[in-house]
């Protein structure tokens, strides 16, 4: 691209004269001259004629300058964002994440930078679906989320951890001496539950087991944290789900669900990850040792 020769012309055009676009562009007339006359060549029509005194725009001229403001203003925001590269002091990584399935996040990002100072981790918390959105648009660079089956045509997964869906009651619910077999669905009528947020992984496949098994649960309210839904179970306000994997407290029991799962680090297929990202997903994997 000779970006010099539409800058030649601009400035022709707006001074009206060869000598003081030379003057401007701290070049020779003839140097000046000599450009306009063989993009004049190229073109095979005018840029410019003269009137008293001046030198003023053809049609075809008004054209090319409206074009070549056009081409230098994107060449330039092109250079300027180039040069920020260059000069950033850091490089970034966008990491989303469920803080249910991560709960050391601040342990991982303390270890990551004492090894990668001049890398920043951008993390933001949120649900395992909403994660795998921002991650196929391109705003995450990894993603931290659950997942039934590691098929994908669109993304690549490292098993950070298998986990499995558990029913968390409070240790006094008179039913947990009847589970001691197996969960009878039966049973649970005119119990209440605390379900996850709604879209969140946990909810849609308790949703599908309520709809394997034919119940409909008696919802005492809908919650993200898992911490809060467990206390409240505790209480003996209801039961709750959660992750085998997750803090149970001694006053609370779980039963499996036959709901297994895996804590993945998702990458979209076509991410070149480098180093840093490849070190910061196995410090993920550690964390969840």
């Amino acid at each position: 691209m000779n970006t010099h020769q539409m800058e030649y012309i601009i400035a022709v055009a707006e001074e009206g004269r060869q000598s003081r676009a030379a003057e401007r562009l701290m070049v020779s007339q003839p140097a000046v001259s000599q450009q306009v006359h063989k993009v004049e060549e190229e073109l095979g029509t005018p840029l410019f004629q003269k009137e008293n005194g001046r030198l003023v725009l053809t049609d075809a001229g008004k054209i090319y300058v409206n074009g070549a403001r056009s081409v230098l203003n994107v060449y330039n925001n092109a250079l300027s964002d180039i040069r920020k590269i260059r000069t950033r002091k850091k490089k970034q990584i966008n990491l989303s994440y469920n803080s249910t399935l991560l709960p050391d996040i601040e342990g991982v990002l303390s270890a990551f930078a004492k090894t990668h100072p001049d890398i920043f981790i951008s993390a933001l918390s949120m649900n395992s679906s909403v994660s795998r959105d921002y991650l196929k648009n391109s705003l995450s660079d990894i993603a931290v989320m659950a997942r039934t089956s590691l098929s994908s045509n669109t993304l690549d997964f490292t098993v950070l951890k298998e986990d499995e869906i558990c029913m968390l009651m409070s240790k006094e619910d008179p039913l947990v001496r009847k589970f001691k077999k197996g969960i009878r669905w039966e049973l649970l009528e005119d119990s209440f539950f605390i379900l996850n947020e709604p879209d969140s992984f946990i909810s849609n496949e308790t949703h599908r087991l309520f709809q394997h098994n034919q119940f409909i649960p008696q919802k005492y309210c809908d919650i993200a944290d898992l911490s809060a839904a467990v206390k409240m179970a505790v209480e003996d306000q209801g039961i709750t789900f959660v992750p085998k994997s997750f803090p149970i407290p001694k006053e609370a029991v779980i039963f499996p669900l036959s709901l297994p799962f895996y804590i993945v680090a998702a990458e979209r297929k076509n991410y070149i990850s480098g180093p840093g990202a490849r070190d910061l997903v196995r410090l993920l994997k550690e964390s969840l040792q």
